[in-house]
């Protein structure tokens, strides 16, 4: 930007109406324009020091930016050029910009500078013609500037050959001969507008005063050096000052010689300068006379022309017979055998199809055509598309077409076109210009074809635009195509819903597009259309979840009311495809009926029946295999659940109280021993499955267990049975049976040294053995002896005395295994009972027999409502022991002794 541009955001009208974008830093042009004039000194001071005078290096231009580049800066000349947006119209144009503080070091010639710079400005904005370049905002002057603005442009002719490389091979420019034939073309029209109406000679005509805008369009411009062919002084002495920037001189490279040594000026010099830049830009940006500013060096130069001498011969050798032809009849000696600006376009370079087809799609010679040569060009046009580079289809045809879409009746015919060329557009170009041009035809439905084309490119919307853009912006012309009245637009649109699952979210297909769909299914009385709906839902099937399916896509599927055998398969492959996704409920209550139905329709035929049936088949045998074992699943979690109820509970199925986790992982349980088999020692499996996995424990290693369960309601309690299989046959002084015991109930043994007998009182004599039946030998679960009896076993000196002698035969017994005398019940009635008795068994762990000689003493009275050995009331009277009954009792039931 200029130094001083904060004064020109602040003071000019044209950052009041625009939006300047991606300014220069301050100071940068000025920088920029001192290095110019930098550069021209030092041309000067070498042309002094040259033997021949005059003869200096021309200063080379600003390096400009590549073709196409509207936002970046760049320059023209002195000129700053930046892109610019109104602010209310979005129009885009180019603002240009000259700082005056870049001629502070410029001694003389200051105010030459400012004049020929005002007189660029005010000439652009005196003239109108579409090869003219464009003024759109009047020159502005401030104390420190110089502005206007024009149409958009992107470079310079001279900023585009700067790129090429030695050789004559552009290098990063895309000019092919079509373009440059284009753009003589329309220099020579503007330079006819000049000659014949504007009465003007442009006297310094080169590729730095053609200037390229945005559509690919040559424009003249640098109107500073022209002379009106009115005025009597209408030649100047061409005099160069290398002090002075070059871009306010007269070009020596592409001046007439007849100017320059014959001191005549017609319009014939323009064509002249016309035929030295068509020879520069063919040959990699050199003129065909390079005469280093000095006339001296153009008169040595005229003299070879004269002599037919056109350039180099080699480089002439290069080109075409057409533009050789023509280059002799434009780079004359003299002006008698030159072309003319209206003759030139009749010549044979510019006679080919492609130069034909540009100028009949020029604006001003396509809007006065009828409308049948209109759709005949651009019928044709799709066809000779090729032929042209893909530069001139952006920035030339194209914006052509797009202009002309204001026409609905030329749409069948211009959007073949513009798809054709949006195919080698970038996704930025695309959504820049060609989309919003076609955005409002997504509206129109008339007439159908315009809907049909725009359907058959959608691949290519997809493509070019992200998934944003096409939800946003293309789904519209879907949605408008479902809403036709033209089955064949709403075929088309239903043809392409399959490609948009992929792109579109899955709220957009559920909420929207599967509405859209089913209404027109609904609605519609076509037979194909309704096909094509269903092939619709087959494919969305994958996409929506089961409750739209089941709640919204099978009640619609069961209103159809026609039988023709293509919306029957077409019905069925949804099923099918449904029937593979939905629960087996939903498979069982609602596919399946309505398969049934509509496998009854009568103008099925044989194989389109069977298929029906082989898909009634397949979802019935899915539903069996899936229920069966959803059956077997639950009866699993049942029993599983009633087994952790029971383990929460504390006992096991069978009875046998569990033990705790804490007891269970440190180590504990009922045996800690490794289960081991009887016969050959193999440990047992376990089942984690099983009922009781201590049924596993084996009988012969393990003393029976009693288990205190509380009786059921309203039964007189029984002494419960012993747990094992078979009764146990132990020795009575066997220690392998002993030891046995004491390692399955996990008991320790005591020393008897260290045995407080003070703190175990004597237990008092049992009463005789006729009268009690004993109990095996039980853990530390059997209950202790009440204290509220304690005359009930009197101590006796045979069991003192006997104590001590049976003491080491006892020691290894555990010391809690005391047998307590129980009491048995009265016999209740039978109904009282919930099963019968267990049969008594010997105690092998019994006290010594009585003394013969010893008297049984009488057992105290126990009070009513208890028993013996368990310590639970009981609601049956209890017989008292020593009565002749009782004692019948158990003498008539078991001998202990026998």
């Amino acid at each position: 930007m200029l130094a001083a541009a904060s004064s020109f955001l602040t003071r000019s009208a044209l950052n009041t109406n625009y939006t300047i974008h991606n300014p220069a830093q301050p100071g940068s042009f000025a920088a920029a324009t001192q290095e110019t004039l930098a550069r021209a000194r030092e041309a000067a001071e070498r042309a002094a020091s040259s033997p021949a005078f005059g003869r200096s290096a021309a200063a080379s231009p600003l390096p400009a930016l590549a073709p196409g580049s509207e936002v970046t800066p760049f320059s023209v000349g002195l000129w700053k050029i930046v892109r610019a947006t109104n602010k209310t119209t979005h129009k885009v144009v180019s603002v240009w910009i000259f700082e005056k503080k870049a001629l502070d070091t410029l001694k003389n010639g200051k105010e030459q500078v400012l004049a020929v710079l005002r007189k660029e400005a005010t000439s652009l904005s005196r003239l109108r013609h579409p090869c003219v370049l464009e003024m759109v905002e009047p020159m502005e002057e401030t104390r420190s500037e110089i502005t206007f603005a024009t149409e958009p442009i992107i470079s310079s002719l001279s900023g585009t050959l700067a790129s090429a490389r030695p050789g004559g091979v552009l290098d990063g420019v895309d000019l092919d001969e079509t373009e440059i034939q284009k753009g003589i073309l329309q220099i020579a029209h503007g330079l006819s507008f000049l000659h014949t109406q504007a009465k003007l000679i442009h006297n310094n005509l080169s590729p730095d005063a053609i200037l390229i805008n945005a559509k690919g369009d040559w424009k003249l411009g640098a109107l500073n050096m022209t002379t009106s062919l009115e005025s009597s002084e209408r030649w100047t002495f061409p005099e160069y000052d290398a002090r002075m920037p070059e871009s306010v001189q007269r070009k020596f490279d592409y001046m007439d010689p007849e100017y320059a040594l014959d001191e005549r000026l017609t319009t014939a010099s323009d064509l002249y300068a016309l035929g030295c830049v068509l020879y520069a830009v063919h040959l990699g940006g050199r003129p065909p006379f390079q005469n280093h500013n000095s006339l001296q060096t153009l008169r040595q130069n005229a003299d070879r022309l004269a002599r037919g001498d056109i350039g180099s011969s080699t480089a002439m050798a290069k080109l075409g017979n057409d533009l050789k032809d023509l280059l002799s009849h434009l780079i004359t000696r003299t002006s008698g055998s030159r072309l003319s600006a209206l003759t030139l376009p009749s010549q044979p370079f510019f006679s080919n199809l492609a130069i034909s087809t540009l100028l009949f799609l020029d604006r001003s010679t396509f809007s006065s055509k009828p409308k049948e040569e209109k759709a005949t060009f651009l019928r044709g046009l799709l066809r000779v598309l090729p032929n042209f580079s893909e530069r001139l289809r952006k920035r030339k045809i194209l914006p052509s077409l797009l202009e002309e879409m204001k026409d609905p009746w030329l749409l069948p015919f211009l959007l073949p076109n513009v798809f054709e060329i949006a195919k080698t557009q970038t996704k930025e170009e695309f959504n820049a210009a060609t989309l919003p041009a076609l955005q409002p035809l997504f509206a129109l439905t008339d007439p159908p074809q315009n809907m049909l084309t725009l359907l058959d490119s959608l691949p290519l919307f997809i493509e070019k635009t992200s998934s944003t853009v096409f939800r946003e912006h293309i789904m519209p012309l879907i949605y408008n195509s479902l809403d036709s009245e033209h089955p064949e637009v709403q075929e088309r649109g239903l043809k392409t819903v399959p490609s948009l699952l992929d792109v579109l979210d899955v709220g957009s297909i559920q909420e929207v597009l599967f509405v859209k769909v089913a209404i027109l299914f609904t609605k519609t009385r076509v037979l194909s259309v309704k096909v094509k709906t269903l092939e619709c839902f087959l494919s969305m099937i994958k996409v929506l979840d089961k409750v739209s399916l089941t709640q919204k896509l099978v009640p619609l599927l069961a209103k159809i009311k026609t039988k023709e055998p293509d919306v029957m398969m077409a019905t069925l492959a949804v099923h099918e495809a449904m029937g593979v996704k939905v629960d087996r409920e939903a498979v069982a209550t609602l596919v399946l009926p309505q398969l049934w139905s509509f496998s009854m329709g009568p103008l099925l035929n044989v194989e389109q029946f069977g298929r029906f049936m082989a898909t009634i088949k397949t979802l019935g045998a899915r539903i069996e295999q899936e229920h069966a074992q959803h059956l077997r699943e639950n009866h699993r979690i049942q029993s599983q659940t009633t087994s952790y109820a029971s383990n929460q509970n504390g006992s096991s199925s069978n009875g046998v109280p569990e033990v705790s986790f804490e007891s269970l992982v440190n180590g504990g349980g009922r045996s800690q021993a490794p289960p081991q088999a009887l016969n050959g020692g193999t440990a047992i499996a376990s089942d984690p499955w099983g009922d009781d996995p201590w049924d596993s424990v084996p009988v012969a290693t393990t003393p029976s267990i009693p288990s205190f369960t509380s009786p059921p309601p309203q039964q007189v309690y029984s002494p419960p049975a012993l747990i094992q299989p078979s009764p146990p046959s132990f020795s009575r002084n066997s220690s392998t049976s002993t030891h046995a015991a004491r390692v399955s109930l996990g008991a320790r043994s005591i020393p008897s040294s260290t045995f407080n007998s003070a703190a175990f009182p004597t237990p008092p004599l049992p009463p005789p053995l006729s009268s009690f039946q004993p109990l095996s030998p039980t853990s530390a679960h059997q209950p202790s002896l009440p204290t509220s009896f304690p005359t009930l076993y009197p101590a006796s000196s045979s069991v003192s005395s006997s104590s001590s002698s049976s003491q080491q035969q006892q020691s290894s017994r555990p010391n809690y295994n005391v047998t307590l005398p129980p009491m048995l019940p009265k016999p209740a009635p039978p109904s009282t009972f919930a099963q019968p008795l267990p049969p008594p068994q010997l105690n092998s762990f019994s006290s010594p027999p009585l003394a013969p000689n010893r008297p049984p003493q009488q057992a105290a009275k126990p009070p009513p409502g208890y028993s013996f050995g368990v310590m639970q009331p009981t609601s049956t009277a209890k017989p008292q022991f020593g009565s002749a009954a009782s004692k019948k009792a158990v003498a008539d039931e078991f001998d202990p002794f026998a």
